[in-house]
């Protein structure tokens, strides 16, 4: 018999993998413009801060998309399990997960569901691999996936429930381990104060440990903001003006600049009056600012002495030989870019110089 081949195909050349992967990454949304009840529980609060406040997308390749989607057909698939089983479980409301929202809408989250189980429990459902299960099994949910603890305490205590259950399964053998979770007053108090001091603080946390290469840092989504000096993403949230808003419901931000409400929505769009927040300038010191109305900082950047001038160039002021930075030249950047020498004379002779312009 002859051999199958397809005429035409460069099977060397052939990425399958690499093309699903893709549409994947072609559907991913933005990041986050809330702080998630999922992730409280995170160690760091640092890097909690970072994500709130939209500093950098924590972006994901294709194959880990597609496993979280993995994961959330999991759990579509075991409510369904439980109900066949005769348990009685609430998923939806009106077609919505069933969700909390507090601290102006700055701060939410989505339950698996409410299920009977002689009493009201909360459902938290997870799919874990083979050593994570048996890890899971010996040591139990506070211990093993302290994070998961958190998010069920935060959830108990947003839907007024006294406990609830952990449902894991396991992704090679379809095992599947419960527990019950009972609800701590306390620990999701602290819960609920952390989560208060990240969306209300004007400056990130204290770093969890100071060397990039421990465990806690080498592999967070925020290491080159945190360790490597490289500028955030330009948002209202990392400008100066901006602060969440508590007082509404939808997570909206006060901007002091234009006097207005910015929907949570928009706070991505940031206008062209945005000046960052001057805890992002590293080892820079404020000399002199603007107002809110004409927002502008004249920093010094110590280690090197050199000045610059960050803010709109309509509004920043001109000062003899000290270059001039917008958000757009920085965002995203290595922060030697507002101290280097080179840059700051070819602003001084050219103007504002975009990434296209200057590729260095």
């Amino acid at each position: 018999m002859d051999e199958v081949t397809s005429p035409g195909v460069d099977l060397d050349r052939l990425d399958i993998a690499g093309a699903i992967y893709k549409t994947h990454e072609a559907r991913s949304s933005a990041g986050r413009t809330y702080l998630g009840g999922s992730v409280i529980g995170t160690p760091c609060s640092r890097a909690l801060w970072y994500q709130f406040t939209g500093a950098q997308d924590a972006k994901f390749p294709g194959r880990m998309l597609r496993l979280f989607e993995t994961g959330h057909r999991e759990e579509d698939r075991l409510i369904t399990e439980l109900r066949k089983a005769g348990y009685s479980v609430l998923d939806r409301v009106n077609g919505q997960q069933i969700a909390f929202s507090t601290l102006g809408g700055h701060y939410r989250g989505s339950a698996d569901g409410i299920i009977e189980i002689g009493k009201t429990l909360l459902l938290e459902t997870k799919t874990h691999n083979k050593a994570s299960f048996a890890a899971l099994q010996k040591h139990g949910v506070k211990k093993h996936k302290p994070v998961h603890y958190d998010q069920m305490q935060v959830y108990m205590q947003q839907f007024d429930l006294l406990a609830g259950i952990y449902l894991a399964i396991n992704k090679d053998d379809e095992s599947i381990y419960s527990e019950i979770i009972i609800a701590d007053k306390a620990a999701a108090d602290a819960l609920l104060e952390k989560a208060r001091t990240i969306i209300t603080s004007p400056a990130p946390p204290e770093r969890i440990s100071e060397d990039p290469a421990s465990f806690a840092c080498k592999f967070c989504d925020y290491k080159a903001i945190c360790h490597q000096e490289v500028m955030p993403r330009k948002d209202c949230r990392t400008c100066f003006a901006s602060s969440a808003d508590l007082t509404g419901t939808d997570g909206d931000w006060s901007c002091a600049k234009w006097k207005a409400s910015v929907p949570n929505a928009h706070v991505r769009d940031a206008c062209p009056s945005h000046v960052f927040l001057p805890i992002f300038f590293r080892d820079s010191i404020v000399l002199d600012a603007g107002t809110n109305e004409s927002p502008w900082l004249h920093m010094k950047h110590e280690p090197s002495g050199r000045e610059f001038v960050h803010g709109p160039s309509e509004t920043a002021p001109a000062l003899e030989g000290v270059p001039v930075y917008g958000s757009d030249e920085l965002a995203g950047q290595p922060a030697a870019r507002y101290y280097d020498p080179v840059r700051a004379d070819l602003t001084l002779t050219f103007g504002p110089l975009l990434e296209a312009e200057v590729p260095f």
